[in-house]
């Protein structure tokens, strides 16, 4: 054929040039010993088998250029070629071939063993027999579990006789677990031979195959040939063995078709191992959820949450028993508050009776686990000498494997979580501890919470005590509530007097006042007129006393809210308003404490601290309704449910108007609605209306002492700045400047405190009631007239008006220092000693020298001596008696009491 060049036909020198620069062909050079030689050190002729090829036809258009037709090589040839020359495979496949394509031709061949059903040696891992497998994880939930299913399936598709699965441990290899799946309890014979075999394959990675002509240790088997696949875990751990025993021995294939079916079984386990974990997870979020509720919403029984979370805790991790320690760093002891919680209570039973459990803290794995703050996991309890079995011995169970932590609150151990016993004669693994180590810190915050929580209630029984003393010791005696019901009718003097003076009865006389107003107003016959007295007798005792708001101002602001509702000829306020109008008036201001709000606010006062807003106000209210629950001083008890809710209410509402930072908007409230009608009519149909107005109603009961007669008047300002200047002292003494109105040392401010006051305040409030209120008009003419008396003391220096009151006169003459000295109960309360109490011998000393010192700074010698003579005068009221030197220092001699050292 022209134009073709065969094999040994000559060509012209061009075509001799483009042979030269042909491609060669992608074949081995063979030679005849088989081995690949490279064809770039061939010599010609050097193959019997080398040949030169015909060039192919070349394309029209180019005449002269030729070049080489590759030769087509059959899948056969090249199979053939590497079935007698696996050397050469081998190194090519070490020079050319990467490890991942390794890898992907590993996984194709493993797939392609597996999956298909033509192959004639794949009948073990058939397509059908590994999603069979794969279905039956979907009744399993953890992986033990899914490793059983898979002996089951691959040792039923082999036919053997027998199977099961041993379980190792990377981090412990001497342990090994047997799960048997089959009744040949005969395998188990030779325990430390077999588990040599499985140790030996944990070694090795590897597949072993035994049988009675290789391992005699079988002879006495019915069985005579086993296998051992091993399973590895993501890490390249092994993790499982699966043994297979049957009559006939396994070949290769077998061999190679179990180890490829539990290949991909074990990928799938790995997927579905995250699958759990992810369940697990979503679980324990739940059960975190619905603990946490459980705590707030039955708060009253913590033992019942905390045995929920340790019943969870053993359900994760398949333990058969779960206990709870408590440390008692007191006595060193363990507690447990739960104790084997699925059988047993708290506590055992000896003799009849419980006995409790203590564990010392040096013994024990809990001791152990509590002292040094770490996990133990421990597969063989018995074996570790740090185990306690007298707890076995009490309670009559038998320990194995114990998984035990600590339970830390800031880093110190509060107690101790102990599961014992896995299940299935199982031990604990790394999985167990993570999920145990997890709920510890929940474990941590319950016991916080139930140590908080107890504490809290341990207050509130002391509190409760407390408050059943005080109860008894401030509620009236029965003899005092008969002889005022039998003297009652006695009193017969009219009340009905804005100006009255409050100052003509005693303690006594006005409990009996009071219980004839209460009468006035809403007749006694419709109430118990015994819990009326007992009422108003146990109102006046828990009334401290302090200089000015004591049980006198109470019965006066409850004088004046009667003045008010008995000359109410319209009946503005119904019955039961009027009724906690006037109780509110009597208990405005129970249990005062002779200081502001404001200063509570500033000492950070257990008052303030209980109360927002108005903390005064809100305990007076709080003491009212503890009185009206005392057995036989609930005077509204006749009423309906919702009559004493809403009466309380009121009363709430009338109490915390007293305090004058709710007088302002409360006044500002009926001003617009004053303005808004001409005819200035208020609309008493309105209930907002009539709060605002029983709200204004008790301000001006409040301050009706500003509208009493000027002699009436100046009594009262002088005990209200006596007990502004107590906590002008306490203020001093905590190193703050106190008001200039609550400064002893500037009673020049007392007039110009007074005229802001009623021009700030009261005359602003009258205005505003006398206009709702038009019978309260003798109470706004009173205080424009005390106004005008006050401007002409500022304005004029004239103290000749207070000639009436000898002692505010003195005050407003005298200076700082005689001031100081002159008020002996302030020296009293700074000292705070009485004749009948300890008290402190150096702090009366320091504070006695420091008064003499500011003396040693006046100027005239005259009044040095007058004002040290006045000291000694004082100290003489102390319990110890001091003596001055002649340079004005005190010194201290023995004590009245004879029993006391001196200082």
């Amino acid at each position: 054929m022209s134009g073709h060049l065969m094999p040994g036909n000559k060509g012209s020198s061009s075509d001799e040039a483009i042979r030269k620069n042909a491609r060669p062909l992608h074949l081995p050079a063979i030679a005849k010993n088989g081995d690949v030689v490279n064809r770039s050190s061939m010599k010609p002729g050097t193959f019997e088998d080398e040949q030169k090829l015909p060039p192919v036809r070349p394309q029209r258009g180019i005449k002269s250029r030729l070049y080489y037709r590759k030769r087509k090589v059959s899948a056969v040839t090249i199979k053939d070629y590497f079935d007698n020359n696996r050397k050469n495979l081998e190194k090519y496949i070490m020079e050319f071939v990467t490890v991942e394509e390794l890898q992907q031709w590993l996984i194709k061949k493993t797939t392609c063993n597996i999956m298909c059903p033509n192959d004639e040696n794949n009948e073990v891992g058939s397509k059908e027999k590994f999603l069979n497998t794969i279905k039956s994880f979907d009744n399993v939930k953890d992986e033990e579990s899914a490793i059983k299913e898979i002996a089951i399936s691959v040792g039923t598709s082999l036919g053997a006789g027998a199977y099961g699965v041993y379980k190792l441990f990377p981090q412990d290899p001497a342990v090994v677990q047997y799960y048997a799946i089959d009744n040949q309890n005969t395998l188990l014979q030779t325990e430390a031979e077999y588990t040599e075999n499985v140790l030996e394959v944990a070694k090795t990675g590897g597949i072993l195959r035994l049988s009675t002509d290789i391992d005699r240790s079988l002879r006495n088997t019915k069985l005579n040939h086993v296998m051992y696949q091993p399973i590895l875990n993501e890490s390249g751990q092994t993790t499982y063995i699966v043994e297979l025993w049957r009559a006939d021995a396994f070949d290769e294939a077998e061999e190679k078709l179990c180890s490829n079916f539990i290949t991909w079984n074990s990928l799938a386990l790995h997927y579905c191992n995250l699958y759990w974990a992810k369940h697990r997870d979503y679980d324990m979020c739940g059960f975190l959820l619905e603990s946490v509720k459980s705590i707030f919403e039955d708060i009253e029984s913590l033992d019942h949450v905390m045995k929920r979370v340790l019943e969870f805790v053993q359900k994760l991790v398949k333990a058969d028993r779960a206990s709870l320690f408590l440390v008692d760093n007191k006595k060193s002891e363990l507690v447990p508050p739960l104790f084997d919680i699925e059988y047993e209570p708290c506590h055992l039973r000896a003799n009849g009776k419980f006995k409790e459990i203590r564990v010392p803290l040096k013994r024990g794995i809990a001791g152990h686990v509590a002292l040094t703050g770490k996990n133990l996991n421990i597969a063989d309890a018995y074996s570790d000498p740090r185990f306690n079995s007298e707890v076995d011995e009490l309670t009559g169970y038998k320990t194995k494997n114990i998984l035990c932590m600590p339970i830390k609150v800031q880093g110190n151990v509060m107690g101790v979580v102990q599961m014992i016993n896995k299940r299935n004669n199982a031990t604990f693994d790394k999985k167990d501890e993570m999920a145990f180590e997890r709920f510890s810190t929940f474990f941590g915050l319950a016991l916080q919470h139930a140590k908080l929580y107890h504490d809290i209630l341990k207050q509130k029984l002391k509190y409760e005590v407390a408050l059943e003393v005080l109860s008894y010791h401030n509620t009236c005696k029965d003899r005092e509530v008969h002889e005022i019901n039998k003297d009652i009718e006695t009193f017969n003097i009219n009340m009905d007097n804005f100006y009255l003076d409050p100052y003509m009865f005693d303690e006594i006389q006005k409990c009996k006042a009071a219980i004839t107003m209460f009468d006035d107003l809403f007749d006694l016959s419709n109430f118990n007129r015994l819990s009326v007295i007992r009422f108003i007798l146990t109102v006046k005792i828990n009334y401290r006393n302090v200089p000015y708001h004591n049980f006198d101002h109470g019965w006066s602001v409850a004088h004046a809210m009667y003045v008010m509702l008995k000359n109410d000829n319209e009946n503005r306020f119904d019955s039961k308003m009027r009724q906690a109008l006037f109780v509110a008036s009597l208990c405005h201001d129970l249990d005062h404490r002779g200081y502001t709000n404001k200063y509570l606010n500033e000492t950070a006062s257990p008052l303030a601290t209980m109360y927002t807003t108005s903390p005064l106000e809100h305990h007076h209210f709080n003491i009212t309704v503890k009185i009206l629950h005392q057995s036989g001083h609930d005077i509204f008890s006749h009423m309906a449910h919702e009559e004493y809710r809403d009466i309380l209410k009121d009363i709430e509402h009338c109490i915390l108007a007293t305090d004058l930072a709710a007088f302002f908007p409360n006044m500002k409230k009926i001003k617009s609605i004053l303005e808004a009608d001409k005819v200035q009519l208020f609309n008493w149909q309105d209930p907002n209306n009539c709060k605002l107005a029983m709200a204004i109603s008790m301000t001006a009961a409040d301050l009706s002492a500003s509208t009493k007669p000027w002699d009436i008047q100046i009594k009262t300002v002088q005990v209200i700045f006596e007990e502004f200047y107590e906590q002008g002292d306490m203020e001093r003494a905590a190193g703050k400047t106190p008001m200039p109105m609550m400064d002893r040392y500037k009673p020049e401010e007392q007039a110009t405190s007074q005229v802001g006051f009623l021009e700030q305040i009261c005359v602003p409030c009258y205005e505003i009631l006398r206009q709702i209120l038009p019978n309260t008009i003798p109470m706004y003419e009173m205080v424009g007239k005390n106004l005008e008396t006050w401007r002409s003391i500022k304005m004029n220096k004239n103290l000749s008006n207070l000639k009436d009151n000898r002692a505010l006169n003195n005050d407003l003459q005298t200076s700082a220092a005689q001031n100081d000295l002159e008020q002996k109960s302030n020296i009293m309360n700074e000292l705070k000693v009485t004749n009948d109490q300890s008290y402190n011998g150096a702090l009366i000393e320091s504070k006695i020298n420091n008064t003499l010192r500011k003396i040693d700074s006046f100027e005239d010698l005259s009044d040095k001596l007058k004002f040290k003579d006045k000291v000694g005068k004082i100290i003489k009221l102390l319990p110890t008696q001091s003596s001055t030197d002649d340079e004005g220092v005190v010194t201290p001699t023995h004590s009245r009491h004879t029993t006391q050292k001196p200082y």
